[in-house]
């Protein structure tokens, strides 16, 4: 399958008549119209296939039924993952999967239920990963710091991964009431992943990371601790000051800040949250889904901070369980961790019976995460050949050989800050004959390749693809370079990118725009 270059800084360089020094080496000898730019995309192309996934699972004791279908539908993600039932799905080559309680303790101070965790009531859990099981039945006593898997790894069968799974996300319910669920995620990978942390070995550099949270209640990570005093009467009943005091709560942009700058590309982070939310009707279908949907689920009145009035220490429910589990109050602030991410995260009830979406949706995410195909700038194509005025310019880990079908940049090489010499390596554009229409083909057996917008079908962007043998190297950098043509405005004729645009010359004018085919310039009369 084709893989995307992802983000990019554009450098532009504008020169008149001729691209200058520092510019692309092109001969622009009798090029129209006049004016010349180059443009130079600095891409980062993750690797394909690594994937790590940390799961958060509150563990507090109303999540007895909510850990059991968890532990039911995961393993069906992880199948899915690894050995995707459909065809033309890229799969996962190498998973890790981390565990990790919502138990972060009390601040030192004595409550119920918060000194259960591994440093007790100071840190509880401390965001360490789990590797024992509660005791669930056929479990072993202690399983590896994180779950590890490659594809097509005989002596770890799929199968065994989820129910390894099964075992160690099943904590059990004697965690802190007082859940702290997105500092839990960052302290465990922003604190401990660190080399020489408890985790270790869990995030790799150059992989896709996902977050998903599994809870009943709202988030409540501490910033100032007086929030758990018990003593401190002026801050009301302390099952509620989670919900309303959250000026003494850790903002939520700020701990996704962290998390998101642990990939150096940001469309490498994706979180999926299966929470306090409805599920039925008009609300549900407000509140649940990717997070760039999701704006008008925090007004919803189900949504909102609500005291039962028949007892004044507990909200009213956001969703009650159809069979009996319970319910799940208002997680707004996990909603709108979701609603900051937009299109890279997920929300779904908690409280649904059927959890097949909400697995769904952490697949979609990942998968879309592996695959991406939309790139952020319009380029423009010969349409006599379909190729760009681009070169796409691999710089290597390393001073290796540049690999085979690809020639030698210039300069060949190029020295980092550290002294690292890297080699520049071309990557062949792809050789296509355009359709009968005019339009270009949307593959191609061989080199990179530009797909615009017009003609991307469901993916609706302008996609700049690789075919096998032309995928970048893990940790390469990827540069595309550009020259391209400024069009005086009133000689541009359809848009200006191919194959929806031309530039008419002099003498003559634009007669008609075809979104396919592009425009039709004619002799002026």
């Amino acid at each position: 399958m084709t893989r995307a270059l992802a983000t990019f800084r554009v450098v532009p360089c504008l020169v008149v008549l001729v691209a200058g020094a520092g510019c692309m080496d092109r001969d622009l000898t009798g090029m129209e119209p006049v004016v010349q730019a180059q443009t130079i995309l600095t891409v980062p192309q993750p690797p394909s296939g690594k994937v790590d996934i940390l799961v958060v699972v509150d563990n507090s004791g109303s999540m007895q039924q909510e850990q059991e279908a968890l532990a039911a539908n995961f393993p069906r993600l992880i199948e899915e993952l690894m050995a995707p039932s459909d065809p033309d799905q890229e799969p996962v080559t190498d998973l890790h999967v981390g565990i990790v309680s919502t138990d972060l303790g009390a601040a030192g101070f004595d409550l119920s239920t918060c000194g259960n965790g591994l440093l007790g009531f100071a840190a509880g859990d401390d965001g360490r990963l789990r590797n024992t099981s509660s005791g669930a039945g056929g479990c072993a006593s202690s399983y590896p710091p994180f779950l590890s898997r490659v594809r097509d790894q005989p002596d770890y069968p799929l199968a065994q991964m989820g129910e390894d799974f099964r075992c160690v996300a099943t904590l059990g319910t004697r965690g802190c009431g007082f859940e702290q669920q997105i500092e839990a995620a960052r302290k465990a990978l922003v604190e401990h992943a660190r080399p020489g942390g408890v985790n270790d070995g869990f995030l790799r550099p150059d992989s896709i990371l996902a977050v998903l949270w599994v809870t009943d209640e709202e988030d409540c990570s501490v910033a100032d601790p007086a929030i758990l005093d018990p003593s401190r009467d002026d801050l009301g009943h302390l099952n509620l000051r989670c919900y309303f005091h959250s000026e003494m709560l850790r903002r939520v942009d700020e701990m996704l800040g962290e998390l998101r700058a642990l990939r150096a590309d940001p469309q490498d982070f994706v979180v999926a949250m299966i929470v306090g939310v409805p599920f039925e009707g008009e609300d549900g279908a407000v509140c649940q889904g990717r997070g760039d949907r999701l704006t008008a689920c925090l007004g919803r009145p189900i949504m909102e901070y609500r005291v039962d009035p028949a007892s004044p220490g507990t909200l009213l429910p956001a969703c009650t369980n159809p069979s009996g589990w319970g319910h799940a109050l208002p997680g707004r602030r996990l909603v709108e961790a979701a609603t900051l991410l937009g299109k890279q995260a997920s929300v779904y009830s908690i409280c649904n019976d059927d959890w097949r979406p909400a697995m769904q949706g952490i697949l979609d995410l990942i998968q879309g995460a592996i695959d991406r195909v939309c790139f952020p700038h319009e380029l423009a194509l010969d349409p006599a050949t379909c190729q760009a005025q681009c070169d796409v310019v691999e710089i290597l880990s390393d001073d290796r050989a540049c690999p085979a079908g690809r020639s030698e940049a210039d300069p060949p090489t190029v020295t980092e800050p550290d002294g690292r010499v890297r080699r520049r390596c071309v990557i062949p554009q792809a050789a296509r004959v355009p359709n009968p229409d005019g339009s270009c083909p949307t593959t191609a057996a061989s080199g990179w390749y530009y797909v615009p917008r017009a003609q991307s079908g469901a993916a609706d962007c302008d996609q700049v693809l690789f075919a096998p043998d032309a995928v970048p190297a893990a940790l390469s950098d990827t540069r595309l370079e550009c020259l391209t043509y400024v069009c005086p405005p009133e000689r541009q004729c359809g848009a200006a990118s191919n194959p929806g645009g031309r530039c008419c010359a002099a003498d003559e004018v634009c007669a008609a725009v075809d979104p396919l085919s592009g425009g039709v310039c004619v002799p002026a009369f």
